[in-house]
């Protein structure tokens, strides 16, 4: 048996209601100009985890097996066109984005976390669900390392705390897991070149 890394921050309605969205949507999208709410038929294990009307239907409570869709086994004959379904989203500007690096997935999901206490490059590892030794041999084939991306985000979120001006020097370094202020001082000029005070001076 794998180990477990972290507990999930999710109740299972939640994670039922997830799938019960994404298949629901793959469906829809196979069926096309066919899809009809009325022939369909959506089961979840606890229908107020998803919204009032959602695609038209109103979910059933189902039991401890999941979620289930029923809909005709005609729509399984139709021909799914792949127009639009498969391409890379645009931005504002109408371009396409390229895929996510995993050094963006990385920095996005250990934002929330940067000023909860000290984030260790192992506790990062286990936020993420893989060990410390997997994400660091993936990210040095992306040229960076999980060092510089919690030192990067340490970094931004201390400026943003500085000149928010609602937090003393000592405050930000607790809330960034610094043992002192000294440290957290060293470590802010470092990055920056410029002590932290400086930074509170200047608002």
């Amino acid at each position: 048996m794998r180990k477990r890394y972290f507990e999930t921050p999710f109740i299972p309605a939640q994670i039922d209601a997830f799938f019960t969205c994404l298949f629901t949507e793959i469906v829809a999208k196979c069926a096309g100009t066919s899809w009809s709410s009325k022939e369909t038929l959506i089961t979840v294990s606890d229908p107020k985890a998803l919204p009032g009307d959602f695609k038209g239907s109103k979910p059933i409570k189902g039991d401890k097996f999941g979620h289930r869709i029923a809909f005709p086994a005609a729509w399984l004959n139709l021909e799914f066109s792949k127009e639009g379904y498969f391409q890379i989203p645009a931005d504002e500007s109408g371009e396409r984005k390229p895929p996510r690096s995993l050094t963006e997935s990385v920095s996005e999901a250990l934002r929330p976390h940067v000023d909860a206490g000290f984030l260790s490059n192992k506790k990062a590892a286990e936020i993420f669900g893989l060990s410390e030794q997997q994400l660091a041999r993936k990210l040095r084939k992306e040229g960076t390392t999980l060092g510089k991306l919690l030192a990067d985000l340490k970094r931004n979120r201390a400026e943003e705390l500085l000149k928010e001006g609602d937090h003393s020097v000592t405050r930000v370094a607790e809330m960034l897991g610094y043992s002192d202020a000294t440290s957290f001082a060293h470590a802010f000029k470092g990055w920056t070149g410029i002590p932290p005070s400086k930074i509170k001076k200047d608002i």
